[in-house]
């Protein structure tokens, strides 16, 4: 028999019919068997942990789910406290089976150190990157007469001077001792209205200046809060000696009007397009 006249017979169809007949029957015992088996074994969602205690998992999480956790990682987050969950795997709304295994990232008990850098004979714009990056702060920047001007003669924590190695917590605020020159040389101050907190902190330091008396009328949140008063004013006519400090007063509503206030704080109101980008300044 010839291959076409194969295909075309009854007993090939009978074959091809019988077949697809067995696959369906195949097909719906695998569904009805994996529908047990999911069944039998429950699905669970998974919860929002981040934030949570490791201690605490085991009074909010249901018990059925039988959950392993391990922690694979531990970081420093100063948004979070000591020991609390910051990442998870899987996330928040996955369906698991029972026993999953739940991969945490903790913030650490010890909070994270850092070496201190040797800001010496830097400039105060590069120090202040260095610093940036370090994940240090400025804690002041003291001017005494010297002929370097701006650059660094020392570098002070807590007081004390701090060799360049030295381990301390990440956050700690550093002295940066600078020349001011031999002259009575002035700085201009910054226009720091509506701009955010820690913009006006750089632009302050960027300056040569110190931030000095801090007012919130509202918030804390620093991501969020923008300068709307400020002593001494941005003026081309008045300047201030290296190092002064700059008062700032601020507000996280985001209503708040601005203009109503700028008459009284500034004497410089830059133009469109000349207002600097502290992103260049680092």
């Amino acid at each position: 028999m010839s291959l076409r006249k194969f295909l075309l017979s009854k007993l090939f169809f009978k074959h091809l019919i019988l077949s697809l007949i067995g696959g369906l029957i195949l097909l719906w015992l695998i569904i009805l068997f994996l529908g047990f088996y999911v069944k039998r074994g429950g699905t669970f969602e998974i919860p929002d942990m981040v934030g949570m205690q490791l201690h605490e998992l085991k009074q909010e999480i249901d018990p059925k789910a039988k959950f392993r956790y391990i922690v694979i990682d531990s970081i420093y987050d100063d948004r979070y406290e000591k020991g609390a969950i910051v990442q998870q795997d899987p996330p928040m709304g996955s369906k698991v089976k029972r026993g999953r295994k739940i991969y945490l990232t903790v913030v650490a008990m010890q909070p994270e150190t850092v070496n201190t850098p040797d800001f010496v004979d830097l400039t105060l714009r590069q120090a202040l990157a260095n610093i940036k990056a370090a994940g240090l702060t400025i804690e002041r920047l003291t001017y005494i007469p010297n002929m370097a001007k701006n650059a660094v003669l020392d570098q002070k924590f807590e007081g004390k001077n701090i060799k360049p190695g030295t381990k301390i917590l990440k956050g700690s605020a550093i002295e940066l001792i600078l020349g001011k020159g031999l002259q009575d040389e002035t700085v201009e101050v910054p226009y720091l209205i509506e701009k955010t907190l820690a913009d006006a902190i750089a632009l302050i330091h960027q300056s040569s200046l110190n931030v000095g008396y801090l007012s919130y009328s509202d918030t804390t949140n620093n991501k969020i809060i923008k300068v709307y008063r400020q002593r001494p004013l941005a003026s081309e006519e008045e300047r201030v000696d290296f190092g002064a400090a700059v008062d700032l007063w601020v507000t996280g509503d985001t209503n708040f009007n601005f203009n109503a206030y700028k008459r009284e704080n500034i004497e410089i109101i830059p133009e469109s397009g000349e207002d600097e980008n502290i992103d260049d300044l680092f």
